[in-house]
């Protein structure tokens, strides 16, 4: 039950198409100043490889950014979240970010 609860709020807050494209964009600019502030370069890695520094992790993260915006314009919304929940998965996983801060990313601006 608990499950369906958590989809019933997710409607409320994203509304029934889910969240908004603008939104997203919003999200990958916060990302891709906070990478910028941190000095990290974009750099993809070898999808063949596990990771073995923070940096070449972040590095990758942001290098998945401008992919993501040409895949909201090309309608991939789907392949744009998966995408979007790995990079917020990374930036838990590192401590950046809490669960709580991600998901506040995730809401909706109120206007």
């Amino acid at each position: 039950m608990k499950i369906k609860r958590t989809w019933v709020l997710l409607k409320v807050i994203f509304g029934k198409d889910g969240m908004q494209e603008e939104r997203v964009l919003e999200i990958l600019n916060l990302y891709t100043e906070f990478f910028k502030e941190m000095g990290i370069k974009p750099s993809q890695y070898p999808l063949d490889i596990m990771s073995d520094t923070k940096e070449k992790c972040l590095s990758h993260c942001y290098s998945m950014i401008p992919e993501m915006k040409i895949f909201l314009a090309e309608g991939k919304r789907e392949k744009t979240f998966r995408w979007l929940g790995f990079i917020q998965g990374v930036l838990w996983s590192y401590k950046i970010y809490s669960i709580m801060g991600l998901m506040i990313h995730n809401r909706p601006v109120k206007k």
